[in-house]
């Protein structure tokens, strides 16, 4: 499907909750000789469930995610959750037209930046994503209702808002994802030299909200937050990726409110009205934009003007024709998240037994079904950080790889050998520091190494450097040998040279880096973080661990013998809301994680 058509938003048949049914579900070791309809498997699991049998209309399928059924004979496809993408996990090889793949994914791309390119996304065959060409889009998933937008259930009185002013700022900002693609905050800082603006959130914060809203029974839908916000001018609305299409939350919520969204995101046509919003592309710098709020403050006539959906007679309220048609014709029901898996299930069900028929039609995604262009930056003064616009690039090489690799219908790759060409696809390949900070750039043709060219660019780099690059990049099982053959040590030498090196960053780190909190009001701070940042109520903590292979001490017993049917030491970390460790415990029993 082209981009530059002009298409409806939702697929043509949209099927009722009683036309989609689900009963009780298979599995490999019972009822498998009664299972004759397509089996579609959750490779990354999603739904948390081993097995069910779905009635999509007048078709059946079972969605499972249990893997024994990687190849069973009535395995027709395969369905990914873009968030939980593992390159590296994948049902290989490729089997062609015969086993679909299809892509969920409703996030942009911070998280995955592999899927914003065509070689990885020419792999999946439907797609639901926020793109309106999506097979299942998403595009208004988080706009709740019609009614939202026109109803004054939250909207202050302009005259009301002019008198607030006396305690807020015009401009509110609450936001707690701090490094982003789309650069928001270098934005927002250099916005708030020319307006005063009220943040609340992790990120920039010179306000606190207060203590009823640290914890809201519903997040930022409950009506105590939005009657908050509602009592604000202006609200900034960044996006934290700039795609085609994605648009989250933050352009609807002030929306719906009455606050007048100043946004940054796609350049999207999905407003109520022409003047619903105001488009920072619009503007040359953040004090033009600046410049262009205070007047718009201080003109209520004109300011008004970009709350039609509220304040106009219910024939004007909304203008935007195809807002209105695609809202109009799908209840609620059908725009909420669950809703929209179904319909895509469904989708993917109805597609297997068309294909079962006889039907030859291959359906590959392009890139209009997940467009999101490499990051820029929305002033010409601003320069972009290396982080975003790097990873982007990686993410590139990454896709190359993964395609390179299915072309040669592998049927399985290590870690070890996906991390070697990616290496050959990079110029160089640097460290990770601070918030992986690559100085990278793909070539159209892999570069090869010799071991004396890596030698004089290592020396170069300096010991630091290269230190955090093997422990990155490098297989940990094989550093010692990777180690000893490019330095021309023996791995004894190596193990001292490392093990006193570490010695030494546990010694200066401890006392800035592992502080532990000593005080009540420490414990609540993090909480509060944790909630400000990541919408967890009562958490003080998060805890991970990794396993440490190690031969079997003698008289050991089963202390050390863990799940994976190995030997292992634990590393534990806890940590807060920032990833700054809190706690750390060495050589823990493996054992203990079995519980």
């Amino acid at each position: 499907m082209s981009p530059a058509c002009d298409v409806a938003i939702y697929i043509e048949t949209v099927l009722s909750k009683s036309d989609i049914v689900e009963y009780q579900g298979y599995s490999l070791e019972h009822q498998t000789s009664d299972l004759k309809e397509p089996v579609i498997l959750w490779w990354t699991p999603f739904t948390g469930e081993k097995g069910r049998l779905k009635k999509c209309g007048n078709y059946l399928c079972y969605f499972t995610e249990d893997r024994n059924f990687h190849h069973h004979p009535l395995t027709k496809g395969f369905v990914f959750y873009g968030s939980k993408l593992d390159l590296l996990d994948l049902p290989l090889p490729r089997n062609g037209p015969s086993l679909d793949w299809s892509l969920l994914h409703e996030e942009s791309p911070k998280n995955v930046p592999a899927l914003s390119h065509k070689a990885l996304l020419s792999l999946f065959n439907y797609s639901s994503t926020f793109s309106r060409y999506s097979h299942v889009p998403l595009t208004l998933q988080y706009l709740h209702s019609l009614e939202s937008l026109i109803e004054t259930k939250y909207f202050v009185p302009t005259q009301v808002k002019n008198q607030l002013l006396s305690e807020l700022s015009p401009v509110v900002y609450i936001q707690s994802g701090c490094n982003t693609p789309s650069q928001r905050d270098a934005y927002v800082e250099e916005l708030m030299k020319y307006i005063p603006v009220d943040s609340y959130g992790a990120c920039l914060q010179n306000k606190k909200l207060p203590e009823n809203l640290l914890y809201p029974s519903d997040g930022t839908d409950s009506d105590e937050f939005l009657h908050f916000i509602s009592r604000y001018k202006f609200a900034l609305a960044f996006e934290n990726a700039v795609c085609e299409d994605y648009i989250s939350e933050k352009l609807w919520r002030p929306l719906a409110v009455g606050s007048v969204p100043i946004y940054m995101g796609s350049p999207s046509d999905w407003l109520p009205n022409p003047e619903s919003a105001i488009l920072i592309s619009e503007f040359e710098s953040p004090e033009k934009l600046a410049h262009f709020l205070k007047e718009l403050n201080n003109d209520t006539a004109r300011y008004e003007s970009y709350l039609g959906h509220k304040l106009y007679s219910a024939n004007l309220k909304i203008t935007n024709k195809k807002l209105l048609s695609a809202l109009s014709s799908h209840s609620k029901e059908n725009i909420d998240w669950g809703v929209n898996v179904e319909q895509f299930e469904c989708y993917i069900c109805q597609r297997a037994h068309i294909k079962m028929k006889g039907d030859t039609e291959l359906s590959v995604l392009n890139e209009s079904h997940y467009l999101c262009p490499p990051p820029s930056s929305h002033y010409r003064d601003f320069k972009m950080g290396d982080f975003w616009s790097q990873m982007w690039k990686v993410g590139r090489c990454e896709a190359r790889v993964v395609r390179n690799f299915i072309n040669q219908n592998k049927t399985a790759y290590t870690s070890q050998e996906f991390t070697e060409a990616l290496k050959n696809l990079l110029k160089g390949v640097l460290a990770l520091e601070a918030y992986w900070n690559y100085n990278i750039e793909c070539n159209k043709r892999p570069r090869h190494f010799g071991v004396r060219e890596l030698y004089r660019r290592r020396l170069k780099q300096g010991d630091e450097h290269n230190l955090v690059e093997e422990m990155h990049l490098g297989d940990l099982s094989g550093l010692f040998d990777h180690l000893s053959r490019l330095f021309d040590h023996t791995q004894s030498t190596v193990s001292a040279i490392l093990k006193e090196t570490l010695t030494v960053i546990v010694k200066e780190l401890t006392a800035g880096c592992l502080q532990s909190p000593t005080s009540d009001q420490e414990w609540r701070d993090i909480a509060s973080r944790f909630w400000s940042r990541q919408n967890m109520t009562h958490t003080v903590g998060a805890i991970d661990d990794k396993h440490v292979r190690i031969q079997a001490p003698q008289a050991s017993g089963s202390a050390l013998f863990n799940y994976k049917k190995l030997f292992s030491l634990l590393l534990v970390v806890g940590c807060d809301a920032d990833y700054t460790r809190l706690i750390i415990d060495v050589g823990v029993h493996s054992s203990n994680t079995d519980q």
